[in-house]
């Protein structure tokens, strides 16, 4: 097998095959490799005026997400051909695993969210059409539009900047530790960590 092939399936049964030649397995992996990129992939070369709608499916390491992605991504698309230009419309929706940043428990959440682009030709004079706050200009030839890159920085900007398994979550217990969602301790919360204490004497001068 070629190295640093990455195969799906029953493929993988094909190509480890000892009847195969070197030259067919490359073409293989070639192709296995081909269709794995194409799967976030909107063919525009034969693409009618009007819009279309399609539904896809991303595995999350697929488009180097990070660990807590184990779920299947979902995106909805609309891609609307006027002349020369496509106007896309997505939303997505991706499951995901963190870390709670008050209690430091994991919780499961589900991300959403929605973007807009205009791909332009290179060398475009024409209008802009649609309303988007972000235009990418493609090779006048393309064949097809990619979404992976896309859908992956937005899918990253939709994760809080404040991760909490709930809105009112107690957090944790600065003197003993104990998680305060799940029971309760006999520190005293009036008590303040001598830690503080400088920073307390200054607020109150």
């Amino acid at each position: 097998m070629v190295p640093g092939m990455r195969v799906f399936g029953s493929q993988r049964h094909i190509l480890d095959s000892p009847h195969l030649s070197p030259y067919l397995s490359l073409i293989l992996w070639s192709f296995s490799r081909f269709y794995a990129m194409s799967l976030l992939q909107i063919n525009i070369a034969r693409l009618a005026e009007g819009e279309h709608h399609h539904s896809f499916e991303a595995i999350p390491s697929d488009l180097g997400l990070q660990d807590g992605f184990t779920e299947p991504v979902r995106v909805e698309t609309d891609l609307e051909r006027t002349g020369r230009q496509f106007f896309l419309e997505a939303s997505f929706q991706a499951p995901g695993v963190f870390t709670c940043d008050r209690c430091l428990e994991q919780f499961t959440t589900q991300l959403t969210g929605s973007f807009k682009i205009l791909y332009v030709p290179e060398s475009s004079s024409s209008p802009a059409i649609g309303d988007s706050s972000e235009v990418q200009t493609i090779p006048a030839d393309a064949q097809v539009i990619t979404l992976d890159d896309d859908l992956r920085q937005f899918l990253e900007l939709a994760i809080p900047k404040k991760l909490l398994c709930r809105q009112d979550c107690r957090g944790l217990c600065p003197t003993c530790g104990t998680n305060l969602n799940t029971g309760s301790c006999s520190c005293d919360a009036g008590a303040i960590d001598s830690r503080w204490e400088a920073l307390k004497k200054l607020t109150n001068s």
